[in-house]
């Protein structure tokens, strides 16, 4: 008979994940001047869901920067000097000869690699993984007007931390595609949604409310949160997964006309 070791340890891969998911769309924002549309989480709404699962940073998780580099893009021919000679031996002036000097302008991307970090609770070993990040830094707008960015580097580190972010879960209903059916499709009041709207408030949620979410998207007051082991949302979020995978299991092994289907919770 299995020993259940399978399940245990599907349990524990996918608890980290299921606790960073669920997305507050009081925290996100439309998509603008790209070429892709969706909705993008506040940066530091992501940071909060690491701290709540994992503690503060730089204790149990965190990141550093490996290498940065400044790389050259789309040159552009630009007129840098000009001088024009005119004839006024005419009864009207007329231009004679006329002198240009261009040179040419590359614009410029910052770009960056991170090396992000974890702790295992139990083991203590140190795991990372890379991310990278960019951001235009010099560039001609679409109004030809030259645009130099001086928060390339900040906005090159934040894409890349909230890319290893979702690497882990972070708000990956968004990523998924689940944000835009669960969130915005489905009546606020349609099953697997994480709570009412009235719940997901800037106010419940922000420190003047002073709550938040639990792993399974249950409501927080600050009272209740204030002393909470984040240790506690690993443990109830693997027990709901197992139970899942349990009933899952006993499913399968039902004849075709016993079945019956069913969403898990949260999806």
């Amino acid at each position: 008979m299995p020993d259940g070791s399978f399940d245990n340890k599907f349990t524990a891969n996918i608890a980290l994940w299921e606790t960073l998911r669920p997305v507050d769309r009081s925290y996100t924002k439309p998509i603008t001047g790209k070429s892709y549309k969706g909705d993008s989480p506040n940066p530091t709404y992501i940071i909060m869901k690491l701290t709540e699962a994992l503690g503060p940073i730089g204790a149990r998780w965190g990141f550093n920067v490996v290498r940065e580099t400044v790389r050259e893009g789309v040159p552009h021919s630009i007129i840098v000097e000009q001088e024009q000679e005119m004839d006024t031996s005419g009864s009207e002036p007329r231009m004679k000869s006329k002198r240009v000097r261009y040179e040419i302008i590359r614009e410029q991307h910052h770009q960056l690699e991170i090396e992000f970090w974890l702790i295992d609770r139990e083991s203590g070993e140190r795991r990372s993984f890379s991310a990278f990040g960019g951001t235009p830094m010099v560039y001609m707008a679409k109004s030809g007007k030259w645009i130099v960015d001086e928060d390339a580097a900040k906005k090159s580190l934040t894409d890349a931390y909230t890319k290893a972010a979702s690497w882990l879960g972070a708000c990956a209903d968004i990523f998924l595609g689940i944000f835009d059916d669960k969130y915005t499709s489905q009546p606020h009041n349609a099953p697997g949604m994480d709570g009412p709207p009235q719940q997901q408030s800037r106010q419940d949620y922000g420190p003047q409310g002073g709550g938040g979410w639990d792993a399974q998207g249950e409501h927080l007051t600050g009272q209740t949160q204030a002393g909470r082991d984040p240790a506690d949302d690993f443990d109830r979020v693997a027990n709901q997964v197992n139970r899942e995978h349990a009933e899952r299991q006993q499913q399968a092994r039902q004849p075709d006309h016993q079945r019956q289907t069913s969403t898990p919770s949260g999806w």
